[in-house]
């Protein structure tokens, strides 16, 4: 069974824009700290975007979405405050 940290991450890799806050609201109500959620799922997210970038798999199209994706995700974690 995937984490909810793994999901967030394959969220940030597949630019799926619809999912991240979702993903990153149910990890916050789940306990899991803010710092894991940003390190483990986002960072590494747009880790996974810019391996896909540097293989021919992405094209700088595909940059701002994951952009966006990252955005919106720490947005969701910012509402904490």
């Amino acid at each position: 069974m995937r984490s909810m940290i793994d999901e967030i991450r394959d969220c940030v890799a597949n630019i799926e824009t619809q999912e991240v806050r979702r993903l990153v609201r149910n990890a916050l109500k789940a306990g899991i700290p803010a710092y894991e959620i940003f390190t483990g799922g986002l960072a590494k997210g747009i880790d996974v975007v810019g391996q896909k970038y540097e293989a021919g798999e992405y094209f700088l199209t595909e940059l701002p979405g994951a952009g966006h994706v990252v955005k919106d995700g720490m947005d969701e974690l910012g509402s904490l405050s």
